[in-house]
């Protein structure tokens, strides 16, 4: 309480200080200015918050409105999609890292999209609310989780957590290829929130560090470039869920949809969706997340050249 008071008096003394040394001369003819023009020979206090501290600076109204010019106009430089495919492709450990992801997202597509069909035929659940909540308790119980997975990602690292989560994830989906009755999906749906879990938690982690890779090599912040195709690939699992899904019924004697026509052929086809086909996409990508190039030792450098990085950044705005 005392620091804060003492900041607050520091800024308030240096707010008057700069109010005298800068105050206009009085004069009886110009008119009075509006509040928001911003004087380009003034100085003003501007506080910067990078979410770890805030710092104050006293900058000349021109740099600010240079810098709002610069900003406004900022877009027009934005590359195009296929300029920005082309170097987050060319980013070595944003290539491991997308093909892991592609296997989360698929898993997590899969999931709500089979679960009315498997709750239906395999474990012969007609109440569509109890199939709701199934994936209910799986997304709750994800938010209990995330508590579990943040010391582990604090301990770890953010390379090791990623392949922990992609393991941890493969077996939580494990009992779908077996169990049969309600109870048992209950337990089962609860503890899949363990792997949801940690995905939500690592997965933006993990891409703010190859952004921040970037950042260092380049000199330039393309996060945008970045998450665009980040997006877009997420967005591209939903097509291979649903080829995915075309192939198993077409095979096992559904390709034409027939609620009463069910087999043991059927059912296999409806535990495998549910179990060996993400498995299958997660062990991929846990083969090659295991060439991931940024480890913890390297995560924690990147994390202090970024901050000062971005410390030079500020000043350079400030000065010039």
């Amino acid at each position: 309480m005392k620091f804060r008071k003492k900041k607050e008096k520091e800024v308030e003394e240096m707010v008057d200080e700069i109010t005298q040394k800068y105050k206009p001369e009085e004069t009886t003819q110009a008119p009075p200015q509006p509040q928001s023009q911003i004087h380009k020979d003034r100085h003003y206090l501007m506080f910067v918050n990078d979410g770890e501290s805030q710092e104050t600076f006293v900058i000349k109204g021109r740099n600010i409105l240079s810098a709002l010019t610069k900003f406004s106009r900022e877009y027009e430089q934005a590359p195009s999609f296929l300029n920005s495919l082309r170097y987050t492709f060319k980013n070595k450990a944003f290539r491991k890292y997308i093909l892991a992801t592609f296997a989360l997202w698929y898993a997590f597509g899969m999931l709500p999209t089979i679960t009315p069909l498997y709750g239906s035929f395999v474990l012969g659940i007609d109440d569509s609310l109890i199939l709701s909540l199934f994936l209910a308790l799986a997304f709750i119980s994800s938010a209990i989780f995330v508590f579990v997975w943040k010391p582990i990602l604090k301990k770890y690292g953010a390379k090791k957590t990623y392949i922990y989560v992609l393991i941890v994830f493969i077996a939580t989906l494990a009992p779908f290829m077996f169990i049969s009755d309600m109870i048992a999906a209950f337990f089962a749906y609860f503890f899949i929130g363990i792997g949801l879990a940690g995905a939500f938690i690592i997965r933006d982690v993990t891409l703010s560090a190859i952004i921040d890779e970037d950042e260092i090599n380049t000199g330039v912040r393309r996060e945008g470039g970045f998450y665009g195709v980040h997006g877009f690939m997420i967005k591209l699992t939903n097509v291979f869920v649903f080829i995915s899904i075309a192939l198993v019924f077409n095979s096992v004697g559904w390709a034409v949809f027939d609620p009463v026509g069910t087999s043991e052929e059927t059912i296999f086809g409806l535990r495998s969706l549910m179990f060996l086909f993400p498995a299958f996409f997660l062990v991929i990508g846990l083969i090659v997340f295991l060439k991931f190039p940024i480890d913890k030792e390297k995560y924690d450098s990147l994390t202090e050249e970024t901050r000062k990085l971005h410390q030079l950044k500020k000043e350079k705005v400030v000065s010039s």
